[in-house]
């Protein structure tokens, strides 16, 4: 479902990504990884609308310059805010439910759930600067899923780009 949906979202169907991730929400009510892409999908779903999709729109280039960033429905930024929310609540409670356990999987679904809330602060609420803890947050949980699990290939990624 979540692949899905996925698909319906890079092909721009907004709705029908939504759709599809609710129904991954529904069959599984507590765990973050249905949550995680809704709200992805509500955050490529603003940068389209906005047509700001590079660093540079919003790092700026070697000239300082204010962008023009246009307006956005606020109840995609509700809908990114709760399911990010969530993502993260249910990856916090996985990780403190398998502490012992030193689940590799709770630790990525916090580490990627941190990350695309640090992503939107950067590109949508324009703090770039306040989305580098969140960051840490994501590479440390990440750093530990490879601890726990080198083959997690999908855990180098954060890891990488935050080396």
């Amino acid at each position: 479902m979540v692949r899905r949906g996925y698909e319906l979202a890079y092909n721009l169907d907004h709705d029908a990504a939504v759709e599809t991730f609710e129904a991954a929400i529904v069959r599984y009510p507590g765990h973050p990884a249905p949550r995680r892409p809704l709200a992805a999908a509500a955050w490529m779903h603003i940068l389209f609308l906005r047509g700001t999709m590079t660093v540079n729109d919003y790092l700026g280039s070697v000239t300082p310059r204010n962008i023009e960033m246009p307006d956005f429905p606020r109840e995609l930024a509700d809908m990114f805010e709760t399911q990010s929310a969530r993502a993260i609540e249910f990856a916090e409670e996985m990780v403190d439910t398998n502490a012992d356990d030193a689940d590799a999987d709770a630790h990525y679904e916090l580490g990627a759930s941190v990350a695309l809330a640090a992503s939107y602060m950067a590109t949508i609420e324009g703090r770039t600067l306040g989305a580098f803890r969140p960051a840490k947050r994501a590479f440390t949980a990440h750093e530990r899923v490879l601890e726990l699990d080198p083959s997690r290939k999908d855990a180098s990624f954060i890891v990488g780009t935050y080396r």
